[in-house]
């Protein structure tokens, strides 16, 4: 399964996706502006600043869990802070 999200309001994106029985879950998101990630229903894994793809850099960011339960759907939530307002977009897989 996969779900995104490219509306940006307010500094969220979110998604939801059904979870297999002990599935996994990986999610990655990009937003234009220099900031930092807190991921709600799966585990951050990094952000990383790449300072040379746009003008004040642009922030990757990667969450994923493992050995899941089923649940349908599961509501990813990728909070991004920032004092400007950025784009951004979210991406979701899952699989069993």
């Amino acid at each position: 399964a996969t779900a995104s999200d490219t509306s940006y309001s307010s500094g969220v994106l979110s998604a939801s996706l059904n979870i297999p029985a002990n599935g996994c879950l990986y999610c990655g998101s990009a937003t234009n502006v220099g900031a930092s990630y807190t991921w709600t229903n799966s585990t951050e894994r990094y952000d990383v600043l790449d300072p040379f793809v746009t003008e004040g850099g642009t922030v990757f960011s990667a969450a994923s869990s493992t050995g899941l339960t089923i649940e349908t759907p599961r509501t990813i939530t990728a909070t991004i802070a920032s004092s400007s307002t950025p784009v951004g977009s979210l991406v979701l897989m899952s699989w069993g």
